[in-house]
């Protein structure tokens, strides 16, 4: 089990799968902050 200040380093991560996507993929990212903004993450 980490330590407790090992934890607080990274609240959450994303995996975002793209294959062919160059174009949609700023417009997914700000969609991705724009939700993790407004949750307690």
């Amino acid at each position: 089990m980490p330590a407790a200040e090992d934890s607080a380093t990274c609240d959450v991560s994303v995996v975002l799968p793209i294959y062919n996507e160059r174009g949609h993929l700023r417009a997914e990212i700000d969609r991705i902050v724009a939700a993790l903004e407004q949750s307690e993450y």
